[in-house]
């Protein structure tokens, strides 16, 4: 679905964006209501309506006012709003590409919010119910609710430095208990995307729930090499302020009893993100996952 975002984007002209899925409806007078409120609104640059769910059973969505810190944690806005195009242009790659079964909508919203450039999000409301949107049994989105946990960690995973440290680190333990529809995303993602650190990071994880000691393999490899080899990997292809994958990698360097190499990974962290060392010392306490990690360092004799 972000892919053929991104791709209409891309071809169309028009300094106005509206997305709208094939299943879904807009009602005739959006587009005059929401361009005579931008012309009122001259310093806004997304417009929405309201939503009405229809199908399988009905909803309605008043939207709420909107709050930027408060879109980290709920979505407040639905897939169809008319925006500006310099909205989707101030984000790299446009809608982001990585999250699973779906929330590639509210994951864009974050990332254009956070484009300070453009100055964020400046919505105005159309408080009428003018987006229906169906609602099928089967739909993209009834399969995002059955994994929602996975999707708003991969989402997380995308904004590290926006989150508490304690809520990535959550996120990460998701991957370390996948689900066989979860696995199947996460490979599905690795062959489509695997310059993306985020991929690299949730497989390397998922690699990683698969050994219980080092020596725990595959028929060309160790599980715990191929984590420490995914977080190398991310790590080359994240942006530099992105912790997580040095972090994995320490843990897993750890696990696998390289300490200098964990030692030498965690003081750069230390010293370059607030949090990280209370997070560590404190690890046993945040992390629901059962492995032996945090808290202990240790040099090679």
């Amino acid at each position: 679905l972000a892919d053929a975002r991104n791709a209409g984007i891309r071809s169309a002209r028009s300094q106005w964006i509206l997305p709208l899925d094939s299943d879904d409806l807009l009602l005739p007078q959006f587009l005059e209501t929401g361009f005579a409120l931008l012309a009122a609104n001259n310093n806004s640059n997304l417009v929405i309506a309201d939503l009405k769910g229809f199908g399988a059973w009905e909803y309605s969505w008043r939207l709420p006012d909107y709050d930027p810190l408060d879109l980290r944690y709920s979505n407040m806005f639905h897939c169809s709003a008319l925006y500006h195009r310099s909205l989707w242009e101030q984000v790299p790659d446009g809608y982001p590409t990585t999250t699973l079964f779906g929330y590639e909508d509210w994951a864009f919203w974050i990332a254009a919010e956070e484009a300070n450039g453009g100055g964020g999000i400046r919505p105005v409301y159309v408080k009428e119910e003018m987006f229906l949107y169906r609602i099928r049994e089967n739909s993209m989105h009834q399969s995002l609710l059955s994994s929602q946990e996975y999707s708003l960690a991969s989402l997380r995973i995308l904004y590290p430095n926006l989150y508490p440290v304690e809520l990535i680190i959550s996120s990460h333990d998701k991957f370390l208990a996948p689900t066989d529809t979860v696995l199947a995303r996460v490979e599905e993602k690795m062959s489509k995307y695997p310059h993306k650190a985020s991929v690299q990071l949730m497989a390397g994880l998922i690699s990683e729930s698969k050994g219980r000691s080092p020596h725990d393999g595959h028929a060309t490899g160790y599980y715990w090499e191929d984590a420490l080899d995914a977080y190398t990997t991310a790590s080359h292809l994240a942006h530099y302020t992105d912790w997580q994958p040095r972090w994995c990698m320490a843990l897993i360097q750890q696990r696998l009893g390289r300490y200098d190499e964990s030692n030498a990974t965690l003081a750069g962290l230390f010293q370059d993100f607030v949090g990280l060392e209370d997070a560590y010392n404190n690890l046993h306490l945040i992390t629901a996952y059962p492995v032996e990690r945090g808290a202990f360092i240790q040099n090679d004799a």
